[in-house]
C-alpha cells in the first residue's frame, strides 16, 4: 500500500505544475478543467485507501502482565498505598500509584529486562528495587507472578571497624548494603545504602530497612590499588575482591569488627607490664599447684614463673588493648579447683580495669601498677572431680509409643526435669473475640509457633546405664519431635552433668490417606460463589472486601506427606465461561519429599489485623475457604474470578500420584475456583 501511495504523490507533483502553466493559457481552459478533475479523483482515491488501511485489523503484539504483593516485612500485612516506577528496557514509564500493596503492571514485552522501584507516598517504608526479566509469551497477554516484595521503615544502625594492631578505629573503608531483589548490575548501585563515617562516635552509620536482614559489604582495599590494606579477623571474606560481608542483624549496640592492618610500616604498639598473681585456696592461702599462662599473638605462649618467696606467679608480658591470664583447673591438698581467668584492660588515666571469671572473690575492680608491675589475686572456685560419663549408643525410635533408648558408659541417676518430650513448631491461634480475659483485642488475631511438651515416661534399666523413653499419648501426624535429656547425675563421680548428644529427634509420619478430592483451588479474594466469606472481623466491623479477580492457588492437605510421588498438569482453563487450552506441569511430591511451600490458613476477615506473637515465623494464608490449619500450596499462574452458577471459572488438571505402598492412581479433575 505504501508503494502505491508514493506513486500517486509523485503523479500529483507532476500534474499540479502543469495545471498552473495551462491555467495561464485561456485557450486551454477545457484541458485545465479536465486535469483539475483528474487531480480531484486521485486525491479521493488516496483518501479512500488511507481509510481502508486504518480500518485493517491491528497487528497483535504479545505482552506480559506482572503482578505481586507488597507486604510489611515485620508482620506480612499489606503495605499499601504504594508508588511504582517501572522501567522496561531503557524506557521509564509514568509512575503508578496503587491504593493497596497489590501491584499490576500491564503491556510489557516478553523476555524484557525490567526495573521496578516501589516506594511509599507517605514514607511509611524505604523504597526497594526489583530487577528481573519477563517470561516468554505465546499469547496476546500472559500473567507472570512475582514473589511478594517485603518492605520496611528506615532505622539507623552502626558498626565500628577496629584495627586490632593499634586498637584504633578505621575510618577509610567503604561499606554498602543492598536491599534490591534480583541482579541489577550497575543499576543496583543507585539503590545501595552506603555507610557514612561519624568521627565523633568512630562508627559507620547506615540507614537501612528495619526488618530486612540485608547484607553489608565492605572493601578492604580503600585505595583501590588491587591489594588489600587490611584482613578481617573473623567473618566471611572474598579474597578475590578483597571484600568482607556481614548481615545487618549483627549490628547490635557496641558491635565491632576487628581487622588487621597489612601495612609493613605500621608498628604494633604495646606496654611492658609485669603481672604478679596470687592464687588462693579456700582458706586464703597461696597455692603453687596451678598452671598460669598467657596465650596471644603479642606474647605467644608465655608460662608464669612461680616466685616462692612472694608466693606469686610472675609473667613479664606485653600489653596492647587487653591481656588475658588463664589459670587451669588443679588439685591442692585433695581439693579440686576449677579453671579461672583474669582480664586486664588499660585506661587512659593509668589505671587498669580488672575482671575475672571462675573467681569466688570480687569479679571486677580497678587496680594500679607500681614500677611497671601489677599485683593481683584470684580465688578459683572449688570443683567436683571430672566426670568421664558419655553416651555410648542411641537406638532409633520404634513401636506405637515411640520408644527410644539411650545407653551411657556408666550408671546415671535422673533428677527432676531431667527428660522431656517436645513437639516442635506447633501453631497456636488466638482470635480477638475468643476470650475477654486474654491480651488480644477485638479486631486482631494473633498466631505463634511454639514447642509443646508432651507427657512421656522415662525408665532406667541395665544397672541404670540404659535410659528408655516413651510417649504417653498418641502423637500428632506430620510433626518433628525430640526426646531431650537435660542435667543428669553421674552416679560414679557423684556429679551432675549435661551431655550434648543424649537426645533423640524423630518425625511422626503422616498415615492419613490422601484423596484427590481434598484439593482446593482458591483465589484468596475473601469471596466464594458470590458471598463474602467472613463479612465482619472479630470486633464486629464490616469487612466490605471487594469481590475481584485474583491469583489462583492450589491448596493441598497435610495428607500429601503420605505420598511418594505426585504430579499435576494444567490442561484447560475456563474463565467467565470461555474455555482455552493451557499447559503447565507441577511437581508436588518427589521421592517422598514435598516440593511446595506450606502455610497456616486462617479464616479471618479482610480487615482483621494479623500479628505474630513471638520470634518464630510461619507463612499465613487468608481470604480462602480453607479451615484453620496447615496447608501446602502452589500458584497456577492464573488471575481469575470465583466460580458462580452464572459464570464458570475452573481449571482442569491431569494428575498422577503414587502412595508409599507403590499404588499408582491417575485421572483428570476439574476444580472450581473458590
Amino acid at each position: 500500500m505504501k508503494r502505491r501511495m508514493v506513486k500517486h504523490v509523485g503523479l500529483l507533483a507532476l500534474v499540479l505544475p502543469l495545471t498552473a502553466c495551462l491555467d495561464d493559457d485561456n485557450d486551454n481552459k477545457d484541458v485545465v478543467a479536465a486535469l483539475e478533475q483528474q487531480n480531484a479523483l486521485l486525491e479521493e482515491q488516496i483518501k479512500n485507501e488511507k481509510e481502508q488501511n486504518e480500518q485493517q485489523a491491528p497487528v497483535i503484539v504479545n505482552s506480559v502482565t506482572l503482578y505481586t504483593s507488597v507486604v510489611d516485612a515485620a508482620d506480612y500485612a499489606d503495605a499499601g498505598p504504594v508508588i511504582v516506577h517501572f522501567k522496561e528496557g531503557p524506557m521509564w514509564r509514568e509512575a503508578i500509584e496503587f491504593d493497596t500493596g497489590e501491584i499490576l503492571i500491564t503491556d510489557i514485552k516478553p523476555m524484557s529486562d525490567y526495573e521496578m522501584v516501589i516506594s511509599s507516598p507517605t514514607d511509611a517504608f524505604m523504597r526497594r528495587a526489583v530487577f528481573g526479566k519477563t517470561q516468554d509469551s505465546s499469547t496476546e497477554n500472559s500473567y507472570q507472578q512475582l514473589d511478594a516484595v517485603m518492605v520496611s521503615p528506615p532505622v539507623q544502625k552502626s558498626i565500628k571497624i577496629i584495627n586490632v594492631n593499634s586498637d584504633k578505629a578505621i575510618d577509610d573503608l567503604q561499606l554498602k548494603a543492598y536491599s534490591n531483589i534480583g541482579e541489577g548490575g550497575l543499576s543496583a548501585e543507585t539503590y545501595a545504602h552506603p555507610a557514612i563515617y561519624d568521627a565523633a562516635t568512630e562508627s559507620y552509620n547506615f540507614i537501612l530497612p528495619q526488618d530486612l536482614d540485608v547484607i553489608v559489604y565492605g572493601s578492604l582495599d580503600p585505595d583501590g590499588d588491587g591489594e588489600a590494606n587490611y584482613e578481617i579477623e573473623y567473618g566471611a571474606y572474598d579474597s578475590y575482591r578483597h571484600e568482607f560481608h556481614f548481615y545487618a542483624s549483627s549490628m547490635q549496640p557496641d558491635a565491632e569488627i576487628g581487622v588487621r592492618s597489612l601495612q609493613d610500616d605500621e608498628p604494633v604498639t604495646y606496654t611492658e607490664l609485669q603481672v604478679r598473681l596470687s592464687v588462693l585456696d579456700e582458706n586464703g592461702n597461696a597455692v603453687n599447684a596451678a598452671e598460669v599462662a598467657i596465650s596471644d599473638e603479642l606474647n605467644g605462649e608465655l608460662a608464669a614463673q612461680f616466685d616462692a618467696e612472694q608466693q606469686q606467679y610472675v609473667l613479664d608480658s606485653k600489653l596492647n588493648s587487653s591481656l588475658s591470664v588463664n589459670i587451669s583447673a588443679f588439685e591442692s591438698d585433695g581439693v579440686f579447683y576449677g579453671s579461672s581467668s583474669v582480664y586486664i584492660y588499660p585506661r587512659d588515666n593509668g589505671s587498669f580495669d580488672i575482671t575475672t571469671s571462675g573467681n569466688r572473690y570480687e569479679y571486677r575492680y580497678t587496680s594500679y601498677a607500681t614500677d611497671g608491675a601489677i599485683d593481683l589475686i584470684i580465688g578459683p572456685n572449688q570443683s567436683s572431680p571430672t566426670s568421664a560419663l558419655e553416651v555410648t549408643a542411641v537406638a532409633d525410635v520404634s513401636g506405637a509409643n515411640y520408644q527410644a533408648s539411650i545407653y551411657y558408659s556408666s550408671p546415671i541417676a535422673l533428677l527432676e526435669g531431667s527428660t522431656s518430650l517436645v513437639q516442635q513448631d506447633v501453631w497456636q491461634v488466638t482470635y480477638g473475640n475468643s476470650d475477654d480475659n486474654d491480651l488480644i483485642l477485638p479486631g486482631t488475631t494473633a498466631y505463634r509457633i511454639v514447642d509443646v511438651e508432651v507427657p512421656h515416661s522415662a525408665e532406667l534399666m541395665l544397672n541404670n546405664t540404659r535410659l528408655v523413653l516413651s510417649s504417653d499419648l498418641s502423637l500428632a501426624e506430620g510433626y518433628e519431635y525430640s526426646y531431650q535429656v537435660n542435667e543428669i547425675e553421674d552416679s560414679v563421680a557423684t556429679v551432675r552433668k549435661n551431655l550434648y548428644d543424649d537426645h533423640v529427634d524423630f518425625y511422626s509420619p503422616v498415615t492419613s490417606e490422601f484423596s484427590i478430592d481434598d484439593i482446593v483451588l482458591d483465589n484468596r479474594n475473601y469471596w466464594s460463589n458470590g458471598s463474602e466469606l467472613v463479612p465482619v472481623n472479630t470486633a464486629g466491623i464490616a469487612a466490605n472486601a471487594y469481590e475481584r479477580r485474583d491469583s489462583a492457588y492450589l491448596h493441598f492437605p497435610e495428607s500429601i506427606a503420605s505420598l511418594k510421588n505426585f504430579t499435576l498438569s494444567k490442561v484447560i482453563i475456563v474463565e467467565d465461561g470461555v474455555a482455552e487450552n493451557s499447559f503447565s506441569s507441577y511437581q508436588i511430591v518427589s521421592g517422598g519429599n514435598i516440593w511446595i511451600s506450606s502455610a497456616l490458613a486462617l479464616p479471618i476477615a479482610a480487615n482483621e489485623n494479623l500479628v505474630r506473637d513471638g520470634n518464630n515465623y510461619m507463612a499465613t494464608i487468608r481470604g480462602t475457604t480453607l479451615p484453620e490449619g496447615r496447608w501446602y500450596y502452589v500458584g497456577v499462574s492464573s488471575y481469575i474470578n470465583d466460580d458462580k452458577e452464572s459464570s464458570e471459572n475452573s481449571i482442569t488438571f491431569d494428575y498422577s500420584f503414587e502412595t508409599m505402598d507403590g499404588e499408582i492412581k491417575t485421572g483428570t479433575i476439574t476444580l472450581s475456583v473458590m
